[in-house]
């Protein structure tokens, strides 16, 4: 009897070696369809746009420093996203679109869509604050304690 366990044992993790094997079969299968895919985003319509930020309302404007006036924050399908208006040509904005969409990176913020006519791009929205204002507000307060720190 103690030796049929034994068999049994030893069929068991067989069998579950080999279902491990089919799994990770299947998700290099999934993961090689994956990377054939190309990535395609939403193209918002003008009313979408003006919808979600109010007719691009002063209120929903984002104040960040420099010229990055023309962002704003929005909600759309409960997910809250900055809007960003370019004034460029429409070949530069369907570059930067085609740019845009073809980087992502965990340290990035991701596009989500866009909008040709009011050539707007679609973020997903970091809470905080604007970047420039973060890094170089942290930055110069930074520095500044470090040269505090080696006057004579």
């Amino acid at each position: 009897m103690i030796q049929e366990i034994e068999k049994l044992r030893k069929q068991k993790d067989v069998m579950q070696r080999r279902i491990e094997f089919c799994r990770d079969k299947e998700a290099i299968e999934i993961v090689k369809r994956l990377n054939h895919l190309s990535f395609y985003y939403k193209e918002f319509t003008v009313d979408d746009i003006r919808s979600c930020t109010k007719l691009l309302s002063k209120n929903f404007r984002i104040k960040c420093s420099g010229d990055f006036t023309n962002v704003y924050k929005a909600r759309i399908n409960q997910t809250t996203v900055a809007d960003k208006l370019y004034e460029v040509l429409e070949e530069e904005f369907c570059s930067k679109v085609n740019i845009l969409g073809s980087v992502q990176h965990p340290h990035l913020v991701a596009m989500l869509g866009f909008c040709t006519d009011l050539k707007c791009i679609v973020f997903e929205y970091i809470h905080g604050g604007c970047l420039r204002n973060v890094l170089f507000t942290n930055h110069w307060k930074k520095s500044l304690k470090l040269l505090d720190l080696f006057e004579y």
